[in-house]
């Protein structure tokens, strides 16, 4: 059996090492993503950032590890390590098996493509296998985002937070005229909320808040919490924010709507995000090609690559 060369072992190792650290890295930011807090754009540019650079090492791996039993075994260990860090059951074990497979079959289209080829082309080498390897990575993060998410979590990617703060003044603004206020701010707290309401009252009837007695303030607030509370069917907590009443509010109801079907919601989140995470490869396939070219002639220029010329035989039918 052919051993590999030390720069092979150089190549496989980074190559196992890197995805597995992408992976890692994403796998930071999926709690955020399972809470709905999509604002935190600036915490994916690393992991975006890796996952060119884990593409590209992937596509090296098929390329220039000619030794290709090393090959495979490497692709393989490299999608394999990041599934012991999943919970165990029968749809991460059918990813993982599906995982597999594309990965040797990207690995053996690479070499396919690099040992039939007249020449390098860094474009056609990664299209042979980079788009699997992203199609893995998704799967991947898929199954870290099925294991983090749970049912409050499911119905957050449904109601996202950030967007129902977007358009929260349109649903308050009733509940604002309803209680006499001309609007509401999210970001008080229920008893400042409720503080208002009771000095909006009182001023109607021409007494200042500042007149009332500690005691008798108590019994007010207290007095129209109940009277929020029966009217609107919400749960007031004295510092808990306007925002997130009205938010746990929302949920409650979609929750009540969706019915028996709820306990379908993490698979169908997860089919959602893996197809959204899979739009993203697209536009970075474009980037790992030309990050790969730089890294190429990086590579060259410091002799760890270079260009020879080799005979080749070509198996043809003649008559």
């Amino acid at each position: 059996m052919k051993m590999p060369s030390g720069k092979e072992l150089v190549v496989a190792i980074l190559a196992v090492v890197v995805h597995i650290g992408v992976l890692w890295l994403w796998n930071r930011e999926i709690p955020l993503l399972a809470a709905g807090e999509f604002r935190q754009y600036g915490g994916v540019i690393i992991p975006l950032a890796g996952l060119m650079l884990s593409a590209a090492l992937f596509a090296f791996l098929g390329a220039f590890v000619r030794t290709r039993w090393f090959g495979y075994a490497s692709a393989l260990a490299a999608i394999t390590v990041p599934y012991f860090f999943t919970s165990s059951g029968a749809v991460a074990i059918g990813v993982l098996l599906a995982s597999l497979l594309f990965a040797g079959s990207a690995i053996h289209r690479i070499q396919r493509e690099v040992y039939f080829s007249i020449s390098f082309h860094v474009s056609k080498v990664l299209r042979a296998g980079v788009p699997l390897y992203f199609t893995i990575i998704s799967l991947t993060i898929s199954m870290y985002y099925l294991a983090q998410i749970g049912q409050r979590n499911v119905l957050a990617t449904i109601v996202p937070r950030s967007a129902f703060e977007v358009t929260f003044r349109t649903l308050a603004e009733p509940f604002a005229s309803a209680t006499g206020l001309s609007e509401i701010d999210p970001n008080s707290t229920v008893d400042e909320f409720l503080t208002q309401v009771v000095e909006k009252k009182l001023g109607d009837k021409g007494i200042k808040l500042s007149q009332v007695s500690s005691g008798e303030l108590e019994r007010l607030l207290t007095a129209e919490r109940r009277e929020v509370e029966r009217q609107y069917g919400l749960e007031l907590e004295g510092q808990k924010k306007v925002k997130d009443v009205f938010y746990t509010a929302v949920s409650a109801r979609v929750e009540d709507f969706l019915g028996p079907y709820k306990e379908y919601l993490p698979y169908i989140s997860v089919t959602t995000f893996f197809l959204a995470f899979k739009a993203i490869t697209f536009p970075l396939y474009y980037l790992t090609l030309g990050f790969a070219s730089v890294l190429i002639r990086l590579l060259i220029s410091v002799n760890i690559l270079r260009n020879e010329k080799q005979k080749i035989e070509v198996e043809q039918l003649t008559l």
